[in-house]
């Protein structure tokens, strides 16, 4: 008899941003949607999840923060919507700036609730091992007109290199 074993990524959300939560909702099914696209399948915690206390190395953190941080907010040349980082311990969190995303949205004519979702698509592929930036699709390290449009209509994808890398972990 064969028995087939599913693994799903767990992600825990928590939304220090002040994001709406219908935005939010929506930007978390379009995660599951891009990354089901790539062939992994990811699932979000419940927010009242008692896993959300615990180091968990199984599991993702997503924070929305609303603006970003220290070094970050003095670049001028580049625009940051996010950056992930890992413990010593391996546990990975993919920080969010969400006035960020929200401008770019705006000034792309883009729905909000799709770039937030590809921003967090993107930042938890560093995570889950496709390490640097790609020239095309969600992991390119500078997104251009094409790739906000792409997001706009849900087109924006992992390279097939990058689904690749994820699957195999």
């Amino acid at each position: 008899m064969l028995h087939a074993v599913s693994i799903a990524v767990v992600l825990q959300l928590s939304n220090l941003s002040g994001a709406p939560n219908a935005i939010v909702a929506r930007a978390q099914a379009e995660v599951v949607r891009v990354y089901a696209a790539a062939g992994v399948t990811v699932q979000w915690a419940p927010t009242e999840s008692p896993a959300q206390s615990t180091c968990d190395v199984r599991s993702i953190r997503v924070v929305l923060l609303p603006v970003e941080a220290g070094d970050l907010r003095r670049m001028r040349d580049t625009v940051v919507m996010g950056v992930a980082a890992r413990t010593p311990r391996g546990n990975g969190t993919a920080y969010v700036y969400y006035r960020r995303v929200e401008e770019q949205a705006e000034r792309h004519h883009a729905p909000l609730e799709r770039v937030l979702a590809c921003v967090m698509a993107h930042e938890l592929g560093h995570l889950l091992g496709t390490h640097g930036h790609s020239a095309t699709g969600v992991m390119r390290a500078s997104w251009r007109n094409a790739e906000f449009r792409q997001a706009s209509e849900g087109a924006l994808q992992f390279s097939s290199r990058d689904a690749a890398i994820m699957q195999s972990r």
